[in-house]
């Protein structure tokens, strides 16, 4: 070890404020009391956003406290803005002077994998304050701290800058439909442009295997694209193949029972592969798949869906509903027109994400190389 550097145990520097849950009576939703932090769903957007609060906060974070997830998403975690109570699933860590605040949140970062190991649990992984307090970091001097947090910070702001574009990406398609449909004046029932409509079969899920046929999920659609990242994969037993739905190469899949408005094109990598239950394949040579999907995904098409929804707890639309949705009529050479489009803004998307992709393995290196005291 380079040095000056030591080797330290999170609880020696740090002081580790385990969460516990308030009386079941004090909850509320009114905004009475402090905001309740119960686990890493009050995480929004590296922000704590919490949705109860109680008027009797047993354990309670300060301004600055990293808020750490120890339950099911182990090692997430967030800067706390405020006076929150901290609820059984996350704990406070808090800095003393031996540690710089933002050199403990990268390291936490690094050594997250160490804790996410010690994950135990039936239901739901979760780790103790035992696991949490005894973290070994490695420990410069303060001014060497703050110059590799400043060096970190630096590099995370590059990064999040490029998932700004992503955004960005979107909300260009979002404006050139509106301008797209904003000319139309009249409309037509989907179910009249449709060739093909289907959902997928019930109970694929189960048959998950690590090399089988790509599993389409709700969660792999959205903005007009299926991503491969995360894709589930199954192959079905013996005498199920004829139960199975094929995708073809721009088929549209729209979500049916939640997150209604998430549609997505299949593409050449995809095909053969099976859908959810909760999805529908629709399929037509009338309308360009590029313009229907986004179509769907507008805010148009999604207070269509909401009006038809049929679900009683959960959202739900049937094939009746589905074709009963009002497309606008646009040319076919209008809807050629914006397909291209879409799919320059998907190539500047691609390599966007591949910039990112190899932004991150740099950081990664940037961040091993900075604990092990070569930065």
């Amino acid at each position: 070890m380079k040095p000056g550097w030591t080797t330290v145990a999170l609880g020696d520097v740090a002081e580790v404020v385990m969460g516990q849950a308030p009386p079941g009576s004090s909850y509320n939703s009114s905004g009475e009391g402090l905001g309740l932090i119960a686990g890493a769903g009050d995480f929004k957007g590296g922000q704590i956003v919490p949705s109860k609060f109680t008027s009797a906060p047993g354990k309670i974070s300060r301004v600055g406290d990293i808020v750490l997830s120890i339950r099911a998403s182990i090692g997430a975690k967030v800067v706390a803005d405020d006076k929150y109570c901290l609820g059984r699933g996350v704990a406070g860590i808090r800095a003393t002077q031996a540690i710089d605040t933002r050199y403990l949140w990268h390291v936490m970062s690094w050594v997250e994998p160490d804790l996410r190991s010690k994950g135990r649990g039936a239901t739901f992984l979760q780790v103790n304050r035992k696991d949490v307090a005894g973290l070994l970091l490695p420990l410069p001097p303060l001014d060497e701290q703050r110059r590799i947090a400043a060096i970190l910070d630096v590099a995370k702001r590059v990064i999040a800058s490029m998932g700004k574009s992503a955004v960005a990406e979107g909300a260009v398609r979002d404006s050139a439909l509106r301008t797209l449909i904003s000319n139309s004046t009249a409309t037509v029932a989907l179910g009249d442009q449709l060739d093909f409509l289907t959902s997928g079969p019930r109970g694929w899920g189960k048959f998950t295997t690590p090399d089988g046929f790509p599993f389409i999920r709700i969660q792999n659609i959205g903005r007009g694209r299926i991503e491969l990242d995360g894709l589930a994969r199954v192959t079905p037993p013996e005498g199920a193949e004829e139960r199975r739905v094929r995708v073809q190469r721009d088929d549209v899949l729209l979500s049916i029972t939640a997150d209604l408005g998430r549609a997505g094109i299949v593409r050449d990598e995809l095909i053969d592969g099976y859908i959810s239950q909760h999805l529908a394949i629709l399929r037509t040579r009338s309308l360009d798949p590029h313009f229907l999907a986004a179509f769907l995904e507008s805010p148009e098409g999604v207070r269509q869906m909401r009006g038809a929804n049929r679900g009683q707890t959960k959202d739900g639309l049937n094939f009746d509903a589905i074709r009963g949705l009002r497309i606008p009529v646009i040319s076919t050479e209008k809807q050629s027109e914006f397909r291209r489009f879409c799919e320059q803004v998907e190539e500047l998307r691609v390599r966007r994400s591949a910039r990112q992709h190899r932004a991150r393995g740099l950081f990664a290196s940037l961040q091993s190389r900075a604990f092990r005291g070569e930065l």
